[in-house]
């Protein structure tokens, strides 16, 4: 579907450069409503456990990270952007405000804007998470990097960590865990991504309605949402069918004759 979108979006702008059509009428789609291109692979569900060995094997200088974007489903670029002034470990709240460039070795990197209004969210942090940012900024004090403006995801001369070398970082832990595979064997590595997508499944699963995993997961709307996670939504639905009707019959005194 997203091919022929494409060709077609590329023979109407040809008919426009020949004066052919006044318009591509392709401009008045919205991007929501535009088919969207599918993944090469599937996002990966981990267990508890595997989640747990991640963070485990995780390089000590990208450990807390790990077990950040476990608990939030925060993306890569929007955990590396933190900083201090946008964790309250008090409320056990986390403010997604930026992101953090992209940039090539030897490239200084920035915040910059958030892709969508919808990515701008507070997220909450489970106990466990809060404790351990706790120890990650009194460590990050001792070194002189827990200042607000500082980035909560550093190196050890206080630069915000590379999404190259944090990449490369998590395959190692991924080797350790045992969760990628072996040299000749089939399947995918586990990534970054499959993290966010536990932590959102793992939303679902806990009986949080669209809109509260739209919120959380920081989509640009719930439908978004449900285009992503519809078969997680059903599966829930079928957990939690009984306990529905259960509440539905003690929500009516109405009873039938015989």
């Amino acid at each position: 579907m997203k091919g022929a979108y494409t060709l077609l979006g590329s023979i109407l702008e040809h008919a426009q450069t020949r004066n052919l059509i006044v318009e591509s009428p392709l401009r008045r789609i919205s991007k929501t409503e535009r088919p969207q291109a599918r993944n090469k692979t599937d996002a990966r569900r981990l267990t508890d456990e595997e989640c747990a060995a991640l963070i485990e094997h995780a390089l000590p200088s990208s450990r807390e990270l790990v077990a950040l974007i476990v608990f939030t489903g925060l993306r890569q670029s929007e955990a590396l952007g933190l900083t201090w002034q946008d964790v309250n470990v008090e409320k056990g709240v986390i403010g997604v405000r930026f992101q953090l460039e992209r940039k090539k070795n030897g490239e200084a990197s920035r915040r910059i804007q958030l892709k969508t209004k919808g990515a701008r969210r507070n997220v909450e942090a489970l106990p466990e998470l809060v404790a351990l940012l706790k120890r990650h900024k009194a460590k990050a004090f001792t070194h002189g990097h827990a200042r607000p403006e500082d980035f909560v995801f550093t190196t050890a001369g206080g630069l915000p960590l590379m999404h190259r070398n944090v990449s490369r970082d998590f395959a190692t832990a991924g080797d350790r865990a045992g969760l990628n595979p072996k040299e000749g064997e089939e399947g995918q590595a586990v990534s970054l991504h499959d993290l966010r997508h536990t932590a959102i499944s793992r939303w679902i699963a806990a009986g949080l309605d669209v809109v509260e995993v739209q919120r959380q997961a920081g989509h640009a709307n719930p439908a978004i949402t449900l285009r992503l996670y519809a078969g997680a939504f059903e599966e829930a639905d079928v957990g939690r069918r009984d306990t529905r009707r259960e509440k539905l019959a003690e929500g009516t005194a109405i009873r039938l004759g015989s």
